[in-house]
């Protein structure tokens, strides 16, 4: 009786054995196939990113155009702003002029 005894345990044990081996290898196919799962979804997040982050970055280069361009509108500005002030300069100054030509021509030479 303790044979038998014996020998069902020795079954036992070799039983629970093959069940964890089994179990082992059940779990590293499963890990090697989320693995690759998660790979493939990680790589196109990454290319999502990277495409992201590239037309970020050509956002930035034309935002500093656009700003370039603003500093540039706003110099014309006020070089047109110093033009017509130059023009109203000119003006007044021919009509100084012409009241000069016109007092100078009344006058007798004597």
């Amino acid at each position: 009786m303790m044979i038998v005894a014996t020998m069902v345990s020795f079954l036992a044990l070799l039983i629970g054995l093959v069940a964890m081996w089994m179990a082992g290898g059940a779990s590293r196919k499963a890990e090697t196939q989320h693995h690759s799962f998660y790979e493939a979804h990680i790589k196109s997040l990454k290319l999502a990113l990277s495409d992201v982050s590239r037309t970020v970055g050509e956002f930035g280069g034309q935002i500093v155009e656009i700003k370039k361009a603003q500093a540039d509108d706003k110099a014309v500005e006020a070089l047109d702003q110093r033009l017509s002030t130059m023009e109203r300069k000119v003006d007044n100054l021919g009509d100084a002029i012409g009241k000069i030509s016109t007092a100078l021509s009344g006058q007798n030479p004597g």
